[in-house]
């Protein structure tokens, strides 16, 4: 289970989209043929085409990230890349503990990496944030109502009360609208996404304050989009 463990934690620390995203953005060429991103265990990081070694070394990383990089808003774009990210990274975890208990008999793998074994790795890796919650330009609906101190029962609006505790809190620089980049305006509306958990200016997706009050979940315009197939 140790080197299940060492393998996680070094490709997690190779985390391109917390790190280096522009220089990731750019090597995610739309052009090219499908690339995926890898993790190495040495902590580096690469972009790069699929193994054409069958079967794979270790389980393949998603396929294609680079063909959405210009049809979707950067931050949405990069916020699934990291949840591909993690689920490759949970993979990999598991099918190291898997074949470094490798035996003749499947009875003798299930006894190696049994449900304790299984349970003790698992607790280990949610230890560590996700990729995913580790970008800083990706904001989640619960971590905004936190840090400006929104009432969760008032749901993903913001509201006046938020804008006014927003001058008290020191780390409002670091929120961004997922449709045009800009920074966070204590006087501009902003809504949250109740699908992908992103925030937006309210004039970045036609909404007002008033029109959020009537909408019981809000879906922006990309998920609409993903959701049509477009």
């Amino acid at each position: 289970m140790q080197k299940s463990v060492t393998g996680y934690i070094s490709r997690y620390a190779s985390r391109c989209i917390v790190h280096d995203q522009d220089k990731f953005f750019r090597q995610c060429d739309p052009d090219k043929k499908a690339l995926s991103l890898y993790g190495h265990e040495s902590g580096e990081w690469e972009v790069m085409l699929p193994t054409e070694m069958l079967p794979a070394e270790l389980p393949e990383p998603a396929l294609g990230i680079n063909y959405a990089r210009d049809s979707m808003n950067r931050l949405h774009w990069l916020s699934k890349v990291a949840i591909h990210a993690d689920s490759w990274l949970i993979g990999v975890a598991f099918y190291l503990g898997q074949n470094d208990a490798v035996q003749p008999t499947l009875y003798m793998l299930i006894l190696r990496f049994g449900f304790p074994d299984r349970m003790c790795l698992f607790s280990m890796m949610n230890d560590l944030p996700t990729v995913l919650e580790s970008n800083p330009k990706k904001r989640s609906r619960t971590t905004l109502d936190e840090d400006l101190n929104i009432n969760p029962s008032n749901g993903s609006r913001a509201t006046e009360a938020a804008e006014d505790n927003v001058e008290e809190n020191e780390d409002t620089d670091q929120y961004y609208c997922a449709a045009c980049g800009a920074q966070y305006n204590k006087n501009a509306f902003w809504i949250c996404c109740d699908f992908c958990h992103l925030w937006f200016h309210g004039k970045c997706v036609n909404m007002t304050s008033a029109q959020a009050e009537q909408v019981k979940e809000y879906k922006c315009p990309d998920c609409i989009r993903e959701e049509l197939g477009e």
